[in-house]
């Protein structure tokens, strides 16, 4: 209660100047804070360490403030989504570089390898194989690399698709998957891209195990392709982890990135496609 010892406080005693801004929250809105996107990925991002933790951060928060149905342009968000692809495979290049040995360094003996293994077999020991596959690949010394993997055509794999010869699989990681507007992705392609194949390859292990006992091609893609894509490098962990004949695999050329205009141009062939994949038919 307001008393002669507690006065009400005059309207001055509220002023914004005198409240204490130590104790108050310092927010920046979002329209602020979606500032224009231009520059090297890193300055997309704003990044400054080659750390893919550091890059998927930014492309989250980013992607929520930038995606065309948030209010962003599609223009953009491809952009941003550039910049994420670039920066994990500088990322990787970084890796690659620190593993290389330096002229005249004592190699130290190769650790026994445990594959291929059976596409059944248990999630640790997949796991153990996953990562010993990824560190002989930095250092050179795995049997396939992407580079060896063919490309075919947009064109070639919705004619393997009508005639039930290829399974299509997408490699692209989930966060990449999830803010991609356009469509249609390939139809009954099955989702396997590198990091569930190190974190969740039990959820994998029924696809898996049709893949090897299919005998059709497999064509893997990602959003731009390319060597450098996850494509490649599914492609290539596949074959020599489980086994799976080199001969079978490829690559789609120029990815998702040239898939949905020759969708656009094609809308009857995409019509026709099987919306499931030929080894779950």
């Amino acid at each position: 209660k307001f008393s002669a010892d507690h006065p009400i406080p005059k309207a001055q005693d509220w002023s914004p100047s005198r409240v204490d801004t130590a104790e108050v929250p310092k927010t920046q809105p979002t329209e602020n804070r979606k500032r224009p996107l231009s520059g090297s990925w890193q300055q997309v991002l704003g990044v400054t360490q080659l750390d893919a933790a550091e890059v998927k951060k930014a492309y989250r928060e980013l992607a929520l403030l930038h995606h065309p149905d948030k209010g962003g342009s599609d223009g953009d968000f491809k952009l941003l989504r550039r910049a994420y692809e670039d920066g994990l495979i500088a990322v990787k290049r970084a890796e690659e570089a620190a593993y290389k040995p330096k002229p005249g360094a004592q190699l130290v003996e190769v650790e026994e390898r445990q594959w291929p293994l059976h596409p059944a077999a248990a999630k640790v020991r997949v796991r153990e194989a996953v990562d010993q596959w990824e560190h002989d690949y930095d250092l050179g010394q795995v049997s396939s690399v992407p580079d060896d993997i063919p490309e075919i055509s947009s064109e070639e794999l919705a004619q393997w698709l009508l005639e039930g010869a290829a399974v299509a699989l997408d490699c692209r990681e989930l966060i990449e998957a999830k803010y991609e507007r356009r469509t249609p992705v390939v139809p009954g392609g099955i989702a396997m891209s590198f990091g569930d194949l190190r974190s969740a390859p039990d959820l994998l292990s029924r696809h898996l195990v049709r893949l090897v006992d299919s005998d059709c091609q497999v064509v893997t893609f990602s959003t731009r392709g390319g060597t450098s894509g996850n494509c490649g490098m599914c492609a290539a962990l596949l074959i020599d982890v489980f086994g799976m004949k080199a001969s079978r695999f490829w690559r789609l050329e120029g990815g998702l990135d040239d898939w949905f205009p020759w969708a656009a141009q094609n809308p009857a062939i995409i019509r026709a496609l099987p919306d499931r994949s030929a080894i779950e038919l």
